[in-house]
């Protein structure tokens, strides 16, 4: 706007310190007098530039306060909820400790970490999940499932309460415990410990599966 202004004045000085045409029938006055008004319409020339240079900065300055004001009425989104206290490793690396196989994909949108055993014909499953970065738990999820018709869903108890018991913020391994206890075969009944919520499903006699986070 500034670098628009001084071009304006140079050209419009060049044209009145000139003898352009123009104005040359205004030329045959006084030396003095031609010089007076050329000295006058310069400067009228120059106050008229700068007042609309001020009147554009006027409407840009409003033009950002008005982005400005916008932007910061915007609502911000919230972080996601995080099961709170613990990092993927902690519960990966205790089923990895029990002899489970146990892999892990590393995503910008979206990181799993799973564990998973087949033995005495039953399959045990486990997955952390983690929405983004690798620094907190966004989801775990147990499953268990029996592959032979000689065993009943209680062999299935034990995996579940070890794996309820991930050392979270506030967690009462306790109270999940009885609470599996008393809700085995209550598919979707839930619980929620220190704003933790764990899920229970029991959808066939073969299987069991609990879902735990942030509420």
């Amino acid at each position: 706007m500034y670098l628009f202004v001084i071009l304006v004045t140079y050209y419009i000085t060049n044209i009145f310190l000139t003898n352009n045409p123009i104005f040359m029938t205004i030329n045959t006055q006084t030396p003095e007098k031609w010089y007076q008004k050329k000295t006058f319409l310069i400067i009228a020339a120059v106050l008229f530039v700068l007042l609309i240079a001020t009147i554009f900065t006027d409407e840009e300055k409003e033009n950002k306060t008005e982005t400005a004001d916008k932007t910061s009425s915007q609502p911000v989104e919230a972080e996601g909820k995080h099961i709170p206290g613990i990092l993927p490793y902690d519960v990966w690396g205790n089923f990895k400790d029990k002899g489970f196989v146990s892999e892990k994909s590393i995503n910008t949108n979206g990181s799993y970490w799973t564990n998973y055993l087949d033995e005495n014909g039953i399959r045990y499953d486990v997955r952390t999940y983690c929405e983004n970065g690798v620094n907190h738990v966004d989801n775990v999820r147990l499953s268990a499932t029996i592959n032979t018709a000689d065993k009943n869903t209680d062999a299935l108890k034990a995996f579940l309460k070890f794996g309820c018991s991930i050392p979270f913020d506030g967690n009462d391994p306790q109270k999940i415990a009885d609470f599996i206890d008393n809700n085995y075969n209550n598919d979707k009944a839930s619980i929620i410990i220190s704003n933790v919520k764990f899920t229970i499903y029991a959808p066939t006699k073969f299987a069991r599966m609990i879902e735990i986070e942030s509420n």
